[in-house]
């Protein structure tokens, strides 16, 4: 941070823990946040490595690979005490899967950020101009980072370079100074983030519908530790049903196709690539539909088209996307260790405030 560092604890002795969660617990709203070795918490390839709680002067810092965690089960899972959180998912998940603690009543800086502007986008001057206006091919992620808003509200700069060195952290090896004044950094500026953020909640009757998202993160959470069951064996005869039909719908393609090709191969072989839009179009052209009736081979306007051979193409294509959208990728997505699919749930994922996934 550009400003005075202020004050934090580290603790790794049961006895201090007790202490300090204690004197934490005569507070109405804390900070908190996690730091683990990585991103992939869900699984178990990494872990949690930091629990800080903080007030608006101090930030505990707890390490979990030497406390009971259980100490910390009261502040983190009583609804009277605010968690305040950046990306409360994630902190959700990793405090879960790490200590079998789930968080309660929180408020997330980000989520409320991404209220405030959905169906906004920055316009570089400082202002907002509709979604409408954005680059349609350009992915936008949907959410800001801390230092995003820290900058944006505070006018500091967190250093966040620091981050990189938890993930290349071995698990029992000790935390340097540097680590520790960026985990509490992190809490610190929570406080006044939710002053501000609630403030503008407020003035555009927004805090229902925030209170409402911060409660759905518990469920959105946990969606994602659970995943979901694919029974492989099923799985597989569902894609190779799929090919059969795939094949069959490209036989009868090529029933109606290959007589109206002007050449052929020597011994029989076709020559009709049913991937082809130019081949189609050709086709159809010769069947008696101009232009203007099939200017292309979209699936928009095959649907309208009353003959087979549109019928036939939209089954093939049908059949085929199912294989190659679903058929192996998704099992070769299936996590080793949970054997379960998981996914990520964006929460006001859209400008229109829905859940979007990948």
């Amino acid at each position: 941070m550009s400003e005075q560092k202020k004050e934090f604890i580290y603790i790794d002795d049961n006895a201090e823990a007790e202490k300090a969660v204690d004197y934490l617990c005569g507070f109405k709203r804390l900070g908190y946040d996690t730091e683990t070795t990585g991103l992939e918490i869900i699984g178990g390839k990494d872990k949690l490595l930091l629990m800080q709680l903080g007030t608006e002067e101090v930030a505990y810092l707890f390490d979990p690979r030497k406390i009971n965690t259980e100490i910390l089960r009261y502040p983190l899972e009583s609804p009277d005490i605010l968690k305040i959180l950046h990306n409360a998912k994630f902190d959700y998940q990793s405090t879960k899967i790490g200590t079998g603690i789930r968080l309660a009543n929180v408020f997330d800086t980000m989520l409320a950020y991404r209220l405030l502007t959905s169906g906004l986008i920055e316009d570089g001057k400082g202002g907002f101009v509709a979604a409408v206006f954005r680059d349609k091919n350009k992915r936008q992620f949907p959410y800001k980072s801390l230092k995003f808003l820290c900058k944006k509200y505070l006018g500091i700069v967190l250093d966040k370079d620091v981050r990189r060195t938890f993930s290349d952290q071995r698990y029992d090896k000790k935390f340097t100074d540097k680590q520790l004044e960026y985990a509490a950094d992190d809490i610190l500026v929570l406080h006044p983030l939710c002053d501000i953020l609630s403030q503008e909640l407020l003035e555009e009757d927004l805090i229902e519908t925030a209170l409402l998202e911060f409660e759905f993160v518990t469920v959105n959470s946990e969606m994602e530790i659970n995943g979901a069951h694919i029974n492989k064996k099923k799985w597989k005869q569902i894609i190779e049903v799929a090919r059969y039909q795939a094949g069959l719908f490209e036989a009868e393609i090529s029933a109606i196709v290959e007589p109206l090709q002007e050449q052929h191969t020597l011994f029989g072989a076709s020559l009709v690539n049913i991937k082809s839009q130019p081949q189609l179009l050709d086709a159809f052209h010769k069947l008696g539909f101009d232009e203007e009736e099939i200017p292309s081979t979209d699936n928009k306007i095959l649907k309208k088209c009353p003959h087979p051979l549109a019928e036939h193409i939209l089954h093939y294509r049908a059949y085929e996307k199912l294989i190659s959208t679903y058929g192996d990728k998704v099992l070769k997505k299936i996590n080793k260790n949970t054997n379960r699919l998981h996914f990520n749930l964006h929460q006001l994922g859209t400008h229109t405030g829905r859940l979007s996934s990948d």
